[in-house]
């Protein structure tokens, strides 16, 4: 699954030449035909507490294809400074082999700061998925308003996708977002071509809010829409007198994860899985070694599926 390395470097020098009309397009050399297993680079910054090279030097050596880069605050790239730094961080990475099709956001309007230089600056340094920020629920009587604010801030998002070729995604969460209910955001969904405004679905959410049957209609309702997927397990555990999400290991299966694969597969998923290793509980080296083994499982997983 590795992107050939001649792509990479053609895609390099078209990105880099002056007024090249090939930068807002240049993102589709990497994308279509078939999965792209990301790591989320979260972890390897809060607790490895490395540098953008020494990320890139870890997931390649994991085996990963690319990078889902977080461009937010206190991310890899804070969004004040991507027009300075994001496209630096993407040679970075490319340097290991690695693509970016994908960056983590916190967007949840055209009218938060930065947010055009981000688009902009993500659509021509080859950037495809930008992964949105959440709607939160936070008190009875404000449902309605808060559906409204986010349909709002969804049509600047969209103007924003059709300008810089790049598609938006609405990551499932659960708690007290928005993002936790299949029907609300399908109703957002709905409004919007799938080419720009999509459903980035996290079946591990989906299982420790709803349950794991509800995993298989939210594929069902959404999928026309889904254009990345989250993968993740954890389980609730209580603990010091209240429920706390606890982040397990892929091999234990919490997620059914051959049968979320053989749904996807039946939608013709071809695109974006970012594989999340939020592992609080583990140092550096322990969360290095569960990765790795995450990684071996859900390719194993994937290579069983589409063999089938």
């Amino acid at each position: 699954m590795r992107e050939d390395i001649g792509t990479i470097l053609l895609a390099s020098r078209l990105m880099h030449e002056e007024n090249s009309p090939n930068k807002y397009i240049i993102s589709h050399l990497f994308l279509r035909g078939k999965l792209r297993l990301l790591m989320f680079s979260k972890m390897l910054k809060r607790v490895g507490k490395l540098s953008v090279r020494e990320a890139g030097k870890v997931i390649s050596t994991l085996g990963f294809d690319g990078v889902d880069l977080t461009v937010r605050e206190n991310g890899y790239v804070e969004p004040g400074e991507a027009e300075e730094k994001l496209g630096s961080a993407i040679m970075s990475f490319r340097e290991f082999g690695l693509i970016v099709p994908m960056i983590t956001t916190n967007f949840t309007s055209s009218r938060d700061r930065f947010v055009e230089e981000v688009f902009r600056t993500a659509s021509e340094n080859g950037v495809k998925y930008i992964k949105l920020g959440y709607w939160h629920y936070r008190k009875y009587g404000e449902l309605r308003s808060l559906m409204r604010e986010a349909e709002r801030g969804l049509k600047g998002i969209y103007e924003l996708c059709k300008e810089y070729d790049v598609v938006a995604g609405i990551h499932t969460h659960s708690g007290r977002y928005l993002n936790a209910f299949p029907g609300l955001i399908f109703n957002l969904l709905r409004n919007f071509e799938p080419e720009y405004v999509c459903s980035y679905i996290d079946p591990g959410h989906i299982a420790g809010w709803g349950g794991v049957d509800m995993i298989e209609p939210y594929i069902e309702l959404h999928s026309e829409y889904i254009r990345m997927v989250a993968v993740k397990n954890f389980v609730m555990e209580f603990k010091g007198g209240r429920w706390e999400r606890s982040m397990r290991p892929l091999e234990e299966e919490v997620v059914p994860w051959r049968d979320i694969f053989k749904a996807l597969r039946r939608i013709e998923f071809d695109e974006i899985v970012s594989l999340h290793s939020e592992y609080k509980q583990y140092n550096y080296k322990e969360l290095i070694e569960q990765t790795r083994r995450d990684l071996s499982y859900i390719r194993r997983v994937i290579k069983e599926v589409w063999e089938d």
